[in-house]
């Protein structure tokens, strides 16, 4: 792999958007996708799904799904009323 795709992906991990766009823990969000479509919540738990299909991906396709924390993650969400949920995180977007 070359070093200029490298030196791209550290310029990506320190870019404000892709670290807003992160559902980390704190962050209030809304499922865009699944069946709780449209609820809203506090993310409480943000980590690894452990049946992610992520096997295949090359080492620049994981260090990029590890910077964005959407595919291959999972969070757990409080939402406003009701019982709190797990989802996968690239079915969720940060308010």
């Amino acid at each position: 792999m070359k070093a200029g795709a490298w030196d791209a992906m550290r310029d990506l991990t320190k870019d404000p958007a892709t670290i807003a766009r992160r559902p980390n823990v704190g962050r209030r969000v809304r499922v865009i996708a699944g069946r709780m479509l449209g609820a809203e919540g506090q993310v409480t738990w943000h980590g690894r799904d452990r049946f992610a299909r992520t096997r295949y991906m090359d080492s620049m396709q994981s260090h990029l799904a590890n910077v964005q924390g959407l595919w291959g993650f999972r969070v757990r969400i409080q939402p406003d009323a009701g019982e709190p949920f797990f989802i996968g995180a690239e079915k969720v977007c940060v308010l």
